[in-house]
């Protein structure tokens, strides 16, 4: 689990303390995966209203900061905020909703747009 997510992260880092950001839509699953990586155990969570930010350390020694931004459609004009000067982005989907597909899709490829995403390593789970 979260060594294989430490190596598929640390590809494209050159320093050890990197910053990453996950988006998704809202109830895709987030924070539920923020919580899980930092503590080992499902935590039941709350709708994200802003951010919720924590330092991770894989196994290997890699540190990083992870930014779980709140996915709600009146949450997604602040994204672009959150992309600037980033390491790695992580995009959640909620492969059961598809009822939301195309709304997530339509989400990810306005978060690819950005132009601070331009050679940035993205991980779709």
């Amino acid at each position: 689990g979260s060594s294989l997510m430490g190596k598929l992260i640390s590809k494209g880092w050159r320093k050890r303390d990197a910053r990453v950001v996950m988006l998704g839509l809202d109830f895709a699953g987030k924070s539920t995966l923020l919580y899980k990586l930092k503590s080992g155990q499902a935590v039941e969570t709350c709708p994200t209203v802003g951010f919720n930010v924590e330092s991770l350390q894989t196994p290997c020694g890699i540190s990083f900061t992870l930014w779980d931004v709140g996915g709600q459609d009146s949450l997604r004009a602040s994204w672009p905020n959150y992309l600037e000067d980033i390491n790695t982005l992580i995009f959640v989907l909620d492969s059961a909703d598809v009822a939301r597909l195309a709304e997530a899709v339509a989400a990810l490829e306005e978060a690819l747009s950005h132009p601070g995403m331009a050679g940035t390593p993205v991980l779709l789970l």
